[in-house]
């Protein structure tokens, strides 16, 4: 299966699919290794020959976008992240703040592809990263400065990460207050807003430990989500429970095509949406 989709993404990128910029803000949700489902619907928005102006991402969403704004491809970022496994992005040990590992595996791969270019040096499309101030627990809206630092601060994951800080505030997982970040990108008033939303089912009942804090985490990103919803003009939902962890490794290719599917099913409805915009 994946020798058929770097095939077809190959085809893609060297055979005429060069997309143009359009005015449109793309919110890509928090979701752990779910996140290869907002590059499968990068790879299908592009068939529109289209690219966003606008990237606000939380999270898994703030890495997939914050590569996203820098190459402006999906096979690009198809290629940086489909085969990344735990112990590529986890150094598993308990650490002095309660976290199970470092950040240093993470900010490596950040800092190999994204060096140190800040927001104000990105060309065609903006970004913005969530995260969340420990402090306060407010969503904290980062756009200027160094790209790797906003994005390490967003996907700060607690229990897994330590926090991260900048400045002289720490910050965590931008999902844990904003995990799907609508009404943010609604007010900075660049429409339509397409939103990529890779929050599972709630997983089944158990006396698992892992599974209570899987289960609870589902609970807080579906309530914050369906609070902004109405403010989108298209979501896009990949269907992603066979997925039962946010650290899950094995199934990579399989959340891209569910990413790839759920774009698919909704291009007539996204070019029509371009086209009510032009009207």
């Amino acid at each position: 299966m994946r020798t058929l989709t770097t095939l077809f993404m190959t085809f893609l990128t060297f055979f005429g699919l060069h997309a143009n910029n359009q005015d449109y803000t793309l919110v890509l949700g928090s979701g752990g290794t779910k996140g290869l489902a907002h590059v499968g619907i990068l790879s299908e928005l592009e068939q529109l020959d289209a690219r966003p102006a606008y990237i606000v991402g939380s999270s898994a969403g703030a890495i997939v976008g914050a590569l996203y704004a820098k190459y402006q491809s999906a096979f690009e970022v198809y290629k940086i992240l489909i085969d990344l496994k735990q112990d590529d992005l986890i150094e598993w040990r308990f650490t002095i703040n309660g976290s199970f590992s470092h950040n240093t595996k993470l900010y490596n791969l950040l800092k190999e592809h994204l060096g140190d270019m800040t927001f104000e040096e990105l060309e065609d499309i903006k970004f913005v990263a969530v995260a969340t101030e420990i402090e306060t627990g407010t969503a904290t809206y980062l756009n200027s400065g160094c790209i790797v630092d906003a994005v390490m601060a967003s996907a700060a994951l607690p229990g897994i990460y330590e926090p991260y800080t900048i400045g002289d505030k720490s910050y965590i997982d931008g999902g844990c207050a904003d995990p799907l970040p609508i009404n943010y990108a609604f007010n900075q008033g660049i429409h339509p807003i397409f939103v990529s939303n890779i929050c599972s089912s709630l997983p089944e009942k158990s006396d698992s430990i892992t599974n209570h804090i899987h289960r609870a985490l589902e609970i807080i990103h579906q309530n914050l989500a369906l609070s902004q919803i109405e403010n989108a003009d298209v979501v896009l939902k990949p269907e992603l429970d066979f997925i039962t962890s946010p650290i899950d490794d094995s199934q990579n290719d399989q959340i891209f095509a569910a990413g790839k599917k759920a774009a698919h099913e909704k291009l007539e409805e996204l070019q029509k949406t371009f086209q009510d915009e032009e009207d």
